[in-house]
């Protein structure tokens, strides 16, 4: 219940209020694949690119679904074209190279 509504909140709502859901979702199910790729999403829509990648590769080393699997493999490309000096690893935010 709280995925869905998580990923009604990531359409309907700021994006902040997504991750209060899918956050919850992501501890009461830690190994279901689809919670870390809709977190990965909202991280990504937050700026939060390194936060991302740890939830989409989550994704894809939990998943055998093909679908899901293209999706984070194509998360993960777009992702990895930022430059690795640009993420904060600390807050996982994006900055702005010099």
């Amino acid at each position: 219940a709280l995925q869905g509504l998580g990923v009604a909140a990531i359409y309907q709502t700021p994006a902040e209020n997504a991750l209060v859901f899918l956050e919850a979702t992501q501890k009461s199910v830690p190994n279901e694949a689809i919670s870390h790729l809709y977190l990965g999403l909202v991280l990504e829509a937050l700026n939060k690119p390194g936060d991302a990648i740890v939830q989409f590769e989550q994704a894809i080393e939990l998943s055998e679904d093909p679908a899901l699997l293209e999706l984070a493999n194509a998360h993960l490309y777009i992702l990895s074209k930022i430059s690795p000096t640009s993420i904060d690893t600390q807050g996982g935010e994006l900055t702005e190279n010099p």
